[in-house]
């Protein structure tokens, strides 16, 4: 019996020591697709200097981790101070204060996810990590991730128009009810392309964004994104630059352009009381981008100009139709500024020369 019981301890000993040795070297994954992460980042990016470099860029993204941990807790601590003025009755939030807000909620939801993943599978976390560039809180987000970031939002609203109107091409080409709805989406696209201006090409839109009757108002305040077809449920969580994987379930998704449109009709509001100017350049691109508007090559005064553009559209689409539902009022809008925008881009080039060589 003793040499049995020591037997089954020097196993449990054994395993121990293994999973020890394995969510060490898992922590090393981490710290080298973090360093990964911000090198792929870089054009200039190859395999074999990346693999002398490794070292130094350990010891680089453990700076990043630290400093990513303790940015992630000032942020909190800011959260709260706000939240509390905001309770006790004090000054209305600001716009950076909304970003802080919303940055602070997202990334302790993105914590308590990546701490599930580390203790259910923990040698995916690196996996995830170096693939998904937003699966970390915002604070360990380097200058060039950022702007890599920024570059991919770009591409993938260019994508998004296109994947769309081969949608509604596609279903136009169908028989019977479904080629007759895809039908009049396609004369309604048409008129949206050949618009003049993003007011014109909003109003295309209205029997989208205005409800049809009281009834119908209340059904659709409950739940604006409901009754998307799937193709322009995907081509809305494209735009927004969302890659929620097809086999979840449609509500997963759903979910979360609903939150993204919630998000900007109150920010919406405050930006309508708020100078400009005052924005740092962050701020900006933060704002333009989540509005499919603007480049990452833009001015300041041009992303100034967009989001005022955009307040514009949106304040005198609701004062002409106060029936307008707010959450589907900014899907529209994005759709047509990212139309514009993907005219003007130089993401998706080989379409245009495909049209006009």
């Amino acid at each position: 019996r003793s040499l049995s019981a020591w037997a089954r301890a020097a196993g449990t000993q054994q395993v121990t020591g293994r999973r020890q040795m394995w969510r060490g070297g898992n922590k090393m994954l981490l710290l080298v697709a973090l360093a990964a992460q911000s090198a792929v980042a870089d054009d200039s990016f190859n395999v074999v200097a990346f693999a002398k470099d490794i070292p130094r860029s350990v010891r680089r993204s453990l700076s990043i981790f630290r400093s990513g941990t303790s940015g992630m807790w000032a942020n909190y601590g800011k959260a709260r101070v706000v939240r509390k003025r905001v309770r006790n009755g004090g000054p209305v939030v600001t716009y950076p204060e909304l970003l802080l807000l919303r940055k602070s909620n997202e990334d302790t939801g993105k914590l308590i996810k990546a701490g599930i993943v580390w203790l259910v599978a923990p040698e995916i976390l690196a996996f995830l990590v170096y693939t998904f560039p937003r699966f970390l809180p915002s604070t360990f987000e380097t200058d060039a991730v950022r702007q890599e970031r920024y570059r991919t939002l770009s591409r993938l609203r260019s994508k998004s128009v296109l994947d769309i109107l081969t949608h509604i091409e596609q279903q136009a080409a169908l028989k019977g009810r479904r080629g007759r709805i895809g039908s009049t989406q396609r004369e309604r696209a048409i008129v949206l392309l050949r618009a003049r201006s993003s007011r014109a090409a909003l109003m295309v839109l209205n029997q989208y964004t205005i409800p049809a009757d009281e009834e119908a108002a209340k059904k659709i305040s409950k739940a604006p994104i409901r009754g998307l077809s799937g193709g322009v449920l995907k081509a809305g969580c494209t735009l927004i630059g969302d890659k929620t994987p097809g086999w979840l379930p449609k509500i997963a998704r759903q979910s979360k352009l609903r939150n993204h449109l919630a998000n900007l009709v109150v920010e919406d509001k405050v930006l309508a009381t708020t100078d400009l100017r005052s924005l740092s350049r962050d701020e900006l691109l933060e704002a333009c981008f989540d509005r499919a508007v603007g480049a990452l090559h833009s001015s300041d005064a041009e992303l100034r100009s967009l989001l005022a553009s955009w307040l514009r559209l949106t304040s005198w689409h609701s004062l002409s139709s106060s029936t307008s539902n707010a959450e589907r009022l900014r899907l529209a809008a994005m759709a047509t500024c990212a139309v514009g925008s993907a005219r003007g881009g130089a993401d998706f080039r080989l379409p245009q020369l495909l049209y006009a060589p």
